[in-house]
C-alpha cells in the first residue's frame, strides 16, 4: 500500500483491511471484486491484484507462512528486491541489504558516488550490504531509512546533526545535494488522447474496464 502512497493517505486503508481479512489466509479466500472495492481509492490497482495473487500464493504454497529468506520472497507476486530485503531484515533477522530511495541517498552522499543513478545501484546496494551488521539488520535498515528521511533529506540536509558527519566523504563540503548524481532528463515525449462518454436515454452511462495489466490497470 506504501508503494507510491503516503502514511497518511494508507493508514485507514490498512487498518479496514487487517480487521476485515486478519490473516493471510483470509485474504486469499476472499473474492478479487472484495479487495478491489476495499483498495478503491489507493490507486495503482495492480498492487492490489498482486496482493491478492500473493496471498493466494503463501496459503496454497507455504502453509499461511511467508518465506523467510530474500531469494524465496522475490519469486512472490508483487515483491521485489526492496520489499523481499527489508521482510528479510526487518521480520526475519536476515542479514539483507535493504535499500530505498532514502538510503540510496544517504550512500551515494557517505561514498561520494559519481556514478549516476540508475547505474549507480548495485554499488549502493554492496555497499550496504557491506555495512548492514549481523546483528539486528532489521532496525540498522529502519534506522538508515530513517536518517534519509529526517537529517539526509534531499533538500537542506542537516549535515551537523548527522550521527555519520565524521565519516562521511561529503561532510562539509557542501556539495550534499549534487548526490546522488541523476543522469540528463530526457525529452518528456508529448501524448495525446481521446475520450468518448456515451449515455444512453435513461441518463445510464456506458462504461469499459481499462485493461487489468500495466500500471494504471483497473
Amino acid at each position: 500500500m506504501l508503494q507510491q502512497t503516503t502514511v497518511q493517505a494508507v493508514l485507514p486503508y490498512f487498518l479496514k483491511f487487517v480487521t476485515r481479512w486478519p490473516d493471510v489466509t483470509a485474504l486469499a479466500d476472499e473474492d478479487e471484486e472484495e479487495i478491489m472495492k476495499a483498495w478503491a481509492g489507493l490507486g495503482y490497482y495492480s498492487r492490489a491484484r498482486n496482493l491478492k495473487k500473493c496471498a493466494e500464493r503463501v496459503a496454497r504454497e507455504h502453509h499461511g507462512l511467508f518465506p523467510d529468506n530474500e531469494a524465496a520472497l522475490k519469486t512472490l507476486p508483487g515483491i521485489g528486491d526492496y520489499t523481499a530485503a527489508a521482510i528479510a531484515a526487518v521480520v526475519f533477522d536476515r542479514h539483507a541489504a535493504v535499500v530505498d530511495g532514502n538510503i540510496e541517498r544517504v550512500i551515494a552522499r557517505f561514498t561520494r558516488l559519481t556514478t549516476p543513478l540508475p547505474a549507480a545501484k548495485l554499488a549502493i546496494k554492496e555497499h550496504m550490504h557491506t555495512l548492514t551488521p549481523a546483528e539486528r539488520p532489521g532496525d540498522f535498515a529502519q534506522a538508515m531509512m530513517d536518517l534519509g528521511a529526517t537529517i539526509c533529506t534531499p533538500k537542506r540536509p542537516a549535515c551537523a546533526l548527522c550521527p555519520l558527519r565524521d565519516m562521511c566523504a561529503v561532510s562539509g563540503l557542501d556539495e550534499a545535494e549534487l548526490y546522488p548524481v541523476k543522469p540528463p532528463k530526457n525529452t518528456r515525449p508529448v501524448r495525446r488522447g481521446a475520450a468518448f462518454v456515451a449515455v444512453a436515454t435513461d441518463g445510464s452511462v456506458l462504461m469499459r474496464r481499462r485493461s487489468e495489466k500495466g500500471l494504471l490497470g483497473a
